[in-house]
């Protein structure tokens, strides 16, 4: 199976980067893109189920309270190098995948070159991962047993939702608003082509007794709906997920974001990175309006 895994070339096979014969799985890639694919799912679970097939790499996994979900997808052609004759699934504990990948420096050109290679067995699968510091002539090898994929959380099935509004945002300032909110929830909403987003769902700023600030930024020109979505749509979602997840988007490195929501629906925050290949769903569920809000 070696054959489908580039080498490297030069000097730098001297420090031995060549795929074992017995691994089920093996990848070459570079430390940014594998780093930042991490940090996306370990934003919401410590553990996942990873499967890998011909077609590359994917999970879903739900956090233990069942408000987020991730589904990822990594096709083939987004590595350096990929070989995976037969599907095989592992239950990876992210915290010990990180801690192996965290050797591999970020530098221009995606960063240092990473291998990892899967080994099945009759109990647990290993893990190898392989940094390589060329410029330093150093190689950093770390192995660990990953998790019985029977033990993690099954995956969740992802929803069909039907949510008629719609919007592209940047996703720094994006993600710095939804720091900057001091509230616990927030409400996303759109009026005409502006994504709308603050402690209220709309442009009437009403202040009363029991509400002493109001917040709300626009975002304009990046907002559009389907034919039969209203201006009055909105939902209500905790900051707390919203913050991870778009600190995830965020220190991962997508490129573009794409923001799906409703009435009182799930919004869906769909990650891209076009220079990588390969992309993430994030699905939020909404949060209960209570009579004080």
């Amino acid at each position: 199976m070696s054959e489908a895994v580039p080498q490297l070339d030069g000097d730098d096979t001297d420090l031995d980067f060549a795929a074992p014969e017995d691994a089920a799985v093996s990848i070459v890639t570079q430390g940014d893109p594998i780093r930042s694919l991490a940090c996306v799912v370990s934003a919401l679970v410590e553990e996942a189920k990873l499967r890998f097939d011909a077609n590359g790499l994917s999970t879903t996994a739900v956090d233990p309270a069942n408000v987020a979900m991730v589904d990822l997808d990594v096709p083939a052609e987004a590595w350096t190098g990929y070989e995976c004759d037969d599907e095989t699934v592992v239950g990876m504990p992210l915290d010990r995948f990180k801690r192996a990948l965290a050797f591999a420096r970020k530098r221009s050109g995606d960063g240092d070159p990473v291998r990892i290679d899967l080994f099945e067995s009759s109990t647990r699968a290993r893990c190898r991962v392989a940094v390589l510091r060329p410029d330093e002539g150093v190689r950093r090898v770390s192995e660990f047993y990953t998790i019985d994929p029977d033990s993690v959380r099954e995956e969740p099935e992802v929803p069909d939702l039907a949510l008629g509004n719609h919007a592209q945002v940047d996703i720094d300032p994006f993600r710095e608003v939804v720091e900057s909110i001091q509230y616990d929830y927030g409400y996303l909403s759109r009026a005409g082509n502006t994504l709308l987003f603050g402690t209220q769902p709309t442009r009437d700023y009403k202040l009363d007794e029991d509400t002493d600030m109001v917040e709300i930024v626009e975002f304009t020109a990046s907002a559009w709906a389907d034919d039969d979505a209203g201006e009055d749509e909105s939902s209500l979602f905790s900051l707390d997920y919203l913050s991870d997840i778009m600190q995830a988007i965020d220190t991962g490195k997508a490129d573009h974001l794409t923001i799906d929501f409703g009435d009182e629906f799930p919004a869906m925050f769909r990650s891209e990175w076009t220079d990588w290949g390969f992309s993430a769903d994030f699905i939020l569920a909404p949060r209960m309006e209570s009579d004080s809000q």
